[in-house]
């Protein structure tokens, strides 16, 4: 999926800071894509990684909605 996400994304969009670890969720993201539904993001912080998911769903010609939530206060351990 990287190498999707590194082909479809245009570069101001890869370059987004994203405090999320890319390198796991991506592969995930990925084998998810042939499942129906849509894409929830929690914890969205930002929401750079769900505007990342978009183009890539979008750039994949996939019609699904990225949803982020997150609690404005951050999670407690």
């Amino acid at each position: 999926m990287q190498a999707v996400a590194t082909k479809v994304l245009p570069h101001h969009i890869a370059n987004l800071r994203t405090e999320a670890n890319v390198g796991v969720i991506l592969p995930w993201f990925e084998k998810s894509l042939s499942l129906p539904g849509d894409v929830i993001e929690v914890g969205c912080f930002r929401g750079t990684l769900s505007i990342k998911l978009a183009f890539v769903l979008r750039s994949l010609g996939l019609s699904k909605t990225v949803y982020a939530f997150d609690t404005f206060e951050g999670f407690q351990i």
